[in-house]
């Protein structure tokens, strides 16, 4: 099978040019997951998740347009099956809760928290691999 192919499909929700970046270099030095989209607008990240299709959606929750609770909320509603991982500055326990509440998988802050999400995207890709072996 084609690598590129096997990598997981991950997009990214996120407001910060800067921090983007940093996500895509670290999302793809995993050598097991790649950037398929970002925006920094949630009816955009829910008009691209949905054609996409990717398997992890990355999700700040400060937003150009909209926020990221809305990108959480949509895909909740529409059935998404990617998993949903928030990374963001307001990790305040009452967001949270939000969040979980909103249909969130993984939440992560990003100051203490950064790489751990990092690292949640590579274990979600070597279970991926995992279950491709098997079948």
């Amino acid at each position: 099978m084609d690598q590129v192919f096997c990598k997981l499909p991950v997009y990214v929700v996120e407001d910060s040019a800067i921090v983007l970046r940093q996500l895509v270099a670290l999302i793809r030095s995993t050598g097991l997951a790649e950037v398929v989209g970002s925006t920094d607008d949630a009816n955009k990240a829910l008009r691209e998740i949905d054609s996409l299709k990717p398997d992890v959606v990355l999700i700040d929750l400060h937003l150009r347009v909209g926020s990221g609770m809305d990108v959480i909320a949509g895909m909740t509603r529409t059935g998404s099956q990617a998993k949903k991982i928030a990374l963001t500055n307001h990790a305040t326990p009452m967001v949270r809760e939000a969040a979980r509440a909103a249909g969130v998988d993984y939440f992560y802050d990003k100051t203490g928290e950064f790489m751990l999400a990092i690292n949640q995207i590579g274990e979600i890709a070597r279970a991926r691999i995992a279950r491709l072996h098997r079948t």
